[in-house]
């Protein structure tokens, strides 16, 4: 299990998303990385690491902060 604070994901936590990956937060879990928005349905949640290195939780147009009922400041935990 790795608990990934805010920020850039490091070369080491990069290599280790290639592994297969469950993201949870609170309940809810994506299972996998996306490599793109449209890898899922619409309405549906994904994980991708987004050109600046940062891992991203988002719905395929909706909105992922009512989706997982987070809040600022939410743990993510990423697990492998």
């Amino acid at each position: 299990r790795m608990l990934v604070a805010a920020g850039v994901l490091s070369d080491v936590g990069r290599r280790k998303l290639s592994a297969p990956v469950h993201i949870r937060i609170g309940t809810e879990v994506v299972a996998g990385l996306s490599a793109c928005y449209a890898d899922v349905p619409v309405g549906k949640p994904l994980a991708l690491v987004g050109s600046r290195g940062y891992l991203e939780i988002a719905v395929n147009q909706g909105n992922a902060q009512r989706h997982f009922t987070a809040n600022r400041g939410e743990t993510v935990y990423l697990e492998w």
